[in-house]
């Protein structure tokens, strides 16, 4: 890969960085209305509950995963699903 190619996942990994630590933070500062806007959903009540709780955690690990070079390529498949 030239040093386009990796400036370019860089920058990508930067991005989704940005993206899933505000989604995370936000979600928890905002606990009141996140819960609100999850149980608001069409799923199961079980399922918005698991999603309340795993989804910041999820979110905020992503954007961890995604600083350290050793496991970018694995969280960048995984943020690919999650998006």
């Amino acid at each position: 890969m030239g040093k386009v190619g990796q400036v370019l996942w860089e920058g990508i990994a930067l991005v989704l960085t940005m993206l899933f630590g505000y989604t995370s933070i936000s979600k928890w500062y905002d606990w009141g209305g996140t819960q609100n806007a999850m149980y608001n959903q069409v799923f199961p009540d079980w399922m918005a509950t698991l999603l309340l709780y795993g989804l910041p955690v999820l979110e905020m690990a992503l954007a961890i995963m995604l600083l350290m070079p050793k496991t970018r390529e694995l969280s960048l498949w995984i943020s690919l699903f999650c998006l």
